[in-house]
């Protein structure tokens, strides 16, 4: 999927693989439980990496994430 940290951050935060100490770990756990969901379209694909990605940006930080204005919210186990 070619997922950077913060597709990877909403990814994990959903519920999709696990966090691992290794970036490698846990972007293959991520990819490898989305994929099946998200199908092997390539469209599909990059348009999930930019939503994700752009995510990541604005709402779902690192430090101090935007929970309550979260689009997503009801979905995600992280924000309840």
């Amino acid at each position: 999927m070619g997922l950077d940290s913060n597709a990877l951050r909403v990814l994990n935060r959903l519920g999709y693989g696990t966090v691992a100490k290794s970036y490698t770990t846990t972007y293959r756990a991520a990819t490898a439980a989305a994929v099946p969901e998200l199908g092997s379209d390539f469209d599909a694909l990059i348009e999930a990496n930019q939503l994700l990605r752009t995510h990541g940006q604005t709402a779902c930080k690192t430090t101090a994430p935007r929970c309550a204005a979260c689009v997503i919210r009801g979905d995600c186990p992280s924000a309840r």
